[in-house]
């Protein structure tokens, strides 16, 4: 298995020829875009930024997305979404009048491993 950051919250991880994605950076992003081929792209919230599932989209790989709370499988990877709550300060465009975020926990099962991806809980200012 490797794991990769790629910026962000982005991460990808790979083991044998499936590919998983966590918060794909997205084209026009503040930070560069990813660009490669994933099987399961999974995105914690919906900000601009980090929903680029398009972005790997790549060559003959189209992401299965998962984009939200539930229990997931997929080419044998077993993964389940929690909702959380996130805070952002008011320059960041906030889906409630007391800037609240929904973001998505993810547990997912892989090679005898538990990974967990939290996402963007909190901003730091």
């Amino acid at each position: 298995m490797v794991i990769t950051h790629h910026g962000g919250q982005c991460f990808k991880v790979t083991f044998g020829d499936l590919t998983l994605v966590f918060d794909p950076i997205a084209k026009g992003a503040s930070i560069p875009p990813v660009r490669f081929g994933a099987d399961i792209a999974l995105v914690s919230r919906d900000h601009p930024d980090m929903n680029g599932i398009e972005e790997v989209s790549y060559g003959d790989k189209k992401p299965f997305a998962i984009t939200g709370p539930g229990e997931y499988e997929r080419q044998g990877v077993v993964i389940q979404g929690f909702l959380s709550e996130s805070k952002y300060p008011t320059s960041h465009k906030a889906t409630q009048d007391d800037n609240s975020y929904i973001n998505t926990i993810y547990s997912v099962e892989l090679e005898d491993m538990t990974l967990v991806h939290i996402g963007r809980t909190r901003s730091i200012t």
